[in-house]
């Protein structure tokens, strides 16, 4: 495997990255590299990690929240204007 350093890294830069880094639990060279791969044409498989991003960012909602129907709409507009 390669390596790879960038210096100087400007501080507000870094504490981006190492904020980035805490918040998704990495170190600071895993962020960086799934950064460079988010960023990089064919660097992961892009479709599959979308998907991936979606399923997580919808996970703490399943079951939660009712879809909206065009009945349950004009039943709302129709409270709202009596």
């Amino acid at each position: 495997m390669a390596t790879l350093i960038i210096d100087p890294i400007p501080e507000p830069l870094f504490e981006k990255l190492r904020m980035a880094a805490a918040a998704h639990n990495l170190s600071l060279a895993e962020e960086a590299r799934a950064i460079l791969e988010r960023g990089l044409p064919g660097g992961t498989d892009d479709a599959a990690r979308k998907l991936e991003a979606i399923r997580e960012l919808r996970r703490p909602l399943d079951g939660k929240i009712t879809p909206l129907s065009d009945e349950i709409l004009a039943e709302a507009r129709a409270e709202r204007r009596s």
